[in-house]
């Protein structure tokens, strides 16, 4: 069965937190029983880029026949053996081999090899695009600021993109504008359309991810364990993973995870640009999550 989110934005106050995106499911809440299952549940998943570049792998090496020493000898030498393929790797993500699930370790982190530091959300609502943002960022795309996914947010959805925060309400219209007086006004505004699924598909409209060999993947697991099962494999080969947890009022706030252990769940938070970890006995995320990695072949 697809799972298709909707998801609002609400305010509230809540000291420096930013209420993100809710989808109205509840969270993934821990259990008494938490280890990975042996085999995963179907998952919901959703490739945000489609027909992308498929990465290059390294051709194996060529057969070649046996060359005898002498028209008298009576033994060949024999053929070369054949070379396996390199793991397969990206340019634009930290030159680690790709691990197979099986293959996690029970603590990893992302490495920030080649992206810049994280940057804060620089409004209240701005909790998705700064991720964005920050996942941009790691892989090494430095000139794609949320401002800019804020702008092809709007020019998806046009006069129906944004609803005031101000007393009354009411949507604000964007016709007309430019990029610049898009976010200016986004930052009084929620987000009436906003969720992992929009904002990865307005992101990809300012960012040739096919030419890097990239894509979104937006995933809505079935459990806890699941959630947790993919979320160590992503980190574990460097790939960006955003996941979204409940705030209150039906809200959500989306933060960007870093790493892990056998105890806790290491997280960058947009809104105050502080980390901190999570014990896994209190880890509560939203079902879905949005990873930025390879494109798959």
């Amino acid at each position: 069965m697809k799972v298709r989110p909707t998801f609002f934005c609400a305010v509230a106050i809540l000291g420096s937190v930013c209420f993100g995106c809710s989808d109205g499911k509840q969270s993934l809440q821990p259990t008494a029983k938490t280890a990975p299952q042996v085999q995963p549940a179907a998952v919901t998943t959703h490739k945000v880029v489609d027909e992308l570049t498929d990465l290059a792998s390294v051709p194996t090496g060529e057969q070649k026949a046996p060359v005898a020493i002498e028209q008298t000898a009576a033994v060949e030498k024999p053929a070369p053996a054949e070379k396996k393929p390199a793991p397969l790797q990206n340019e634009y993500l930290p030159r680690t081999p790709f691990l197979p699930p099986d293959q996690v370790p029970p603590s990893a982190s992302l490495t920030q090899q080649k992206g810049k530091s994280f940057v804060t959300q620089r409004a209240t609502m701005w909790c998705i695009p700064s991720s964005i943002e920050n996942a941009f960022r790691y892989v090494g795309i430095t000139d794609t600021p949320q401002e800019k996914i804020i702008a092809g947010y709007c020019k998806m959805y046009g006069d129906r993109a944004l609803g005031s925060l101000r007393r009354g309400g009411g949507l604000v219209p964007t016709r007309g504008m430019n990029d610049e007086q898009m976010a200016a006004a986004a930052k009084n505004c929620y987000f009436t359309n906003g969720n992992f699924n929009t904002f990865s598909r307005a992101a990809v409209t300012t960012v040739d991810l096919k030419s890097r060999g990239l894509e979104f993947e937006f995933v809505v697991t079935q459990n806890r364990d699941q959630f947790i099962e993919r979320m160590k494999h992503a980190i574990a080969n460097n790939w960006p993973f955003l996941m979204a947890y409940q705030v209150g009022g039906g809200n959500s706030h989306i933060v960007s995870v870093v790493g892990y252990d056998e105890n806790s769940v290491r997280v960058f938070n947009p809104a105050d640009g502080k980390t901190s970890n999570v014990p896994l006995s209190k880890f509560s995320p939203n079902p879905d999550f949005l990873i930025l990695r390879p494109s798959a072949k």
